[in-house]
């Protein structure tokens, strides 16, 4: 729907920005103090947290635009055609990866996401051309059905294209012009330096091997592992009669927000769980628990194959290691941040070729791939394992075995985008990474394709002790290139501050952009 624009700054030339992200108090705030910088929305895709309170633009909700419903009336007979000789094989390859996310049975054709992927390019296209869009801006890294084709269009026909992405420390957040790009400066610890001692705290003394904790997001998931929910969802006895009662509580007390009452929420309305159409649509107490039902009893069926194929190894006691610890999947660190390296099975067979005689490859499975809460199900398939239990320096090391105990007895650490390089640098072990990580600036930090593997390797085996990180370098490489603002609310009511610090860093870009 569109909303009557508000005027504009005198004398000020107005950017017009299409903006993906939540319609919530925190980001209604920060776009309405960045109306004096010439920041204008004029397309606004999210989802619909603050339904009171108009947008001044054409407003798509999230979940329609996942598979392009609530759209621009008539676009298709207005586009024009599109051409995709411009898309490369990687990323054609990552989007069709992406709908992982979305297929809840395996029912989601090659056809069915080729069609769809067509489809997504040419209304963003479009979009981009109708609405005169100048600055497309993400509340996090591109990685969604819609969101990654809107990306490409936008960087294919030059339109400036800010993100933020999250890193590892917790809380700190930072904005690129492109997937898996530098950051762009902040100069935020510069401005405050009280917040020094507390990076270091965050970034390096909580990943150091004596005094090692699980990383923030690690301990949330734990915590809300144990949920009484997260059980009767998905067993395959209690699951209908659980649905039933909340989609009923929620039918008789539709204005009471209470987690029980689960009913059949927008993300699961457009989930492909069944055969037929990718659309957003009302489903039933039966669809849901079967769907929940059937994925559990995948990764139940996944988590013992690989128990199966995997060994409670003794770091110790081992030769000569490289560590490949893998990512959940599907998730943004691999599918597109990974880029090439996106497919873990494929990157485990290439590792494996490149390792001299003499070292293994330590491959151990994360431990949120099977969790109850998430859709680990749709980022594995059943037979994975035996096939890489094959290959003969390959060692698949059993989930039980801390990670960090792998980091410390390895020569030394391979990832695509992930916490255990950042764990390796800290500890000064040799760390590769094949994506857009976090930590890339740090020197400390060494850049892995499929064309130097082999050699950088070799080299690493016989390499001494990485340079220790000082506070100095967390300034110099991420503190003045990050903010430290709860963009996401993840842990707390979101002050004051954290706009504020969010508008700045926004302002700072966008004058750098345009410098």
């Amino acid at each position: 729907m569109r909303f009557e624009l508000e005027s504009s700054p005198k004398g000020v030339k107005l950017m017009n920005v299409l903006c993906s992200a939540a319609k919530n108090k925190f980001w209604l705030d920060v776009f309405d103090q960045l109306k004096g910088s010439a920041f204008k929305p004029v397309y606004w895709v999210g989802s619909n947290k603050v339904v009171s309170k108009k947008t001044n633009c054409f407003f798509h909700d999230v979940w329609e635009a996942f598979s392009l419903q609530g759209c621009v009336p008539g676009w298709e007979a207005k586009a024009d055609s599109l051409s995709l000789s411009w898309v490369t094989r990687v990323e054609y390859y990552n989007y069709l990866k992406i709908l992982d996310r979305v297929d809840g049975s395996c029912y989601f054709s090659f056809s069915e996401r080729d069609d769809l992927f067509k489809r997504q390019l040419a209304y963003w296209s479009f979009v981009l051309d109708n609405f005169n869009i100048d600055l497309v801006f993400f509340s996090n890294t591109p990685h969604l059905p819609y969101d990654y084709p809107l990306y490409l269009c936008a960087r294919r026909k030059g339109v400036k294209v800010l993100m933020f992405n999250v890193s590892s420390v917790v809380g700190w957040n930072y904005i690129t012009e492109e997937l898996g790009g530098g950051a762009l400066r902040s100069d935020f610890v510069e401005e405050n330096a009280n917040l020094i001692d507390n990076l270091y705290f965050e970034s390096v003394e909580k990943f150091i091997f004596e005094k090692h904790q699980q990383p923030w997001y690690m301990k949330a998931q734990s915590k809300r592992q144990k949920s009484l929910r997260l059980f009767l969802e998905s067993n395959k006895y209690a699951s209908v009669p659980y649905h039933f009662f909340g989609a009923l509580f929620k039918f008789l007390k539709p204005g009471v927000s209470l987690k029980l009452a689960f009913s059949a929420s927008n993300k699961y309305k457009t989930i492909k769980c069944y055969e037929g159409f990718y659309r957003i649509g009302k489903l039933g107490v039966f669809d849901i628990s079967r769907l929940k039902v059937m994925q559990n009893r995948k990764k139940k069926e996944l988590k013992g194959e690989y128990s199966s194929f995997s060994s409670k190894l003794v770091p110790e006691s081992l030769c000569k290691f490289i560590y490949f610890p893998l990512h959940y999947q599907p998730e943004l660190t691999t599918t597109p941040l990974g880029g090439e390296a996106s497919d873990q099975f494929y990157v485990i067979r290439e590792l494996s070729k490149a390792l001299p005689d003499g070292v293994k490859l330590v491959v151990k499975e994360h431990p949120s791939q099977y969790a109850k809460m998430l859709y680990g199900g749709q980022g594995r398939y059943l037979g994975c394992w035996e096939a890489i239990s094959h290959l003969p320096n390959v060692l698949l090391c059993d989930m039980s075995v801390p990670s960090i105990s792998l980091i410390k007895h390895a020569e030394g650490v391979v990832t695509i985008t992930g916490t255990a390089g950042w764990e390796a640098i800290v500890n000064r072990k040799t760390s590769f990474h094949f994506g857009g990580a976090w930590y890339q600036n740090f020197p400390q930090a060494n850049k892995l394709d499929f064309d130097n593997m082999r050699s950088k390797l070799v080299s690493s085996l016989n390499a001494p002790n990485a340079s220790p990180v000082e506070s100095a370098d967390l300034c110099k490489y991420f503190g003045n290139y990050a903010i430290k603002a709860d963009i996401h609310g993840l842990f707390k009511k979101q002050s004051r501050e954290d706009v504020l610090r969010t508008v700045n860093y926004i302002k700072r870009s966008i004058d750098t952009n345009a410098s």
